[in-house]
């Protein structure tokens, strides 16, 4: 192999079979590690998107190991957005959340597959029990509006509100 140094001076540089073997190795696993690392999304990742034209704010922490996708649905479970959440300790803040009741879902996992919109291991589905509400109230100062925050954390099992996947809110 002939390296050229920004110089202009050519230096050739033997390679062995076991070099050439390693450096194979090497890319084979930056490529797969790319891939791999491309299909996470960024924290804060609008899975799906919404224009968002109130004057709500909501907070969503994630404190388990695995990644989550907040859902943000209507009463009649239509989604209004889906958000990527890391996981260990990762937020995000939405602003925009129009005066309402909603309902708040939660796909978690690892492996997170941008086509199919879903995680491909340790996937769980589950629900808030009790719905978010927002409200903007005019005051003689201005306006006050609510400001959420929701922590995603373990539970036991008696205590988790699971959803089954057929019934569970569009992600994307």
């Amino acid at each position: 192999m002939i390296v050229s140094s920004p110089s202009g001076i050519e230096n050739v540089v033997k390679l062995r079979g076991s070099d050439f073997s390693i450096i194979i190795i090497a890319l084979i696993f930056a490529i797969l590690v790319g891939f791999v690392e491309a299909a996470r999304p960024v924290n804060g990742t609008f899975i799906k998107p919404a224009e968002l034209n109130g004057y709500g704010e909501l907070s969503i922490v994630n404190s388990l190991q695995e990644d989550s996708v907040a859902i943000l649905t209507d009463l009649d479970n239509n989604t209004i957005f889906s958000v990527y959440i890391w996981g260990n300790k990762n937020f995000v803040n939405i602003s925009g959340i129009e005066d309402g009741l909603y309902f708040m879902y939660f796909a978690t996992g690892r492996d997170w597959d941008p086509e199919l919109g879903e995680f491909l291991t340790d996937v769980g589905f589950s629900m808030m029990k009790d719905k978010l509400g927002f409200k903007t109230m005019r005051t003689s100062g201005g306006s006050s509006t609510s400001i959420v925050i929701v922590e995603i954390y373990s539970v036991s099992e008696a205590e988790q509100n699971r959803v089954a996947k057929d019934i569970f809110p569009q992600i994307m």
